[in-house]
C-alpha cells in the first residue's frame, strides 16, 4: 500500500504548467561579454606566434570565428619509403 501512496504523490506534480511570471534574464550581446584574463603571454611567444609584417597576435584579444572553433583533421605523416642507393 506504501508503494502505491508514493506512486501517486510523485504523479501530482505531473502536467502543471509553469507560472506565466517567471523570472528569466534578458538576452544579452555576447560582443559585450570581456572576461577577465589573468594570463600574461611570454613576449618571445608572442614574436613567434605573430607573422612578420603583421601586428603582433594577442589570444586574450583574439575572437575566434565559428569557421576557426571547428575541429581539423588529423593529418598524419607519411611513413618513411626505404630507397636503395642505387636509385638515388
Amino acid at each position: 500500500m506504501a508503494y502505491r501512496d508514493s506512486y501517486f504523490e510523485m504523479l501530482k506534480g505531473v502536467g502543471q504548467v509553469l507560472p506565466p511570471a517567471r523570472n528569466t534574464p534578458s538576452p544579452i550581446d555576447p560582443e559585450s561579454i570581456q572576461v577577465p584574463v589573468s594570463y600574461e603571454p611570454d613576449p618571445a611567444d608572442l614574436a613567434l606566434s605573430s607573422i612578420p609584417g603583421q601586428e603582433m597576435f594577442d589570444p586574450r584579444k583574439r575572437k575566434f570565428t565559428d569557421e576557426e572553433l571547428k575541429p581539423q583533421p588529423m593529418i598524419k605523416k607519411a611513413r618513411k619509403v626505404f630507397v636503395p642507393d642505387e636509385m638515388k
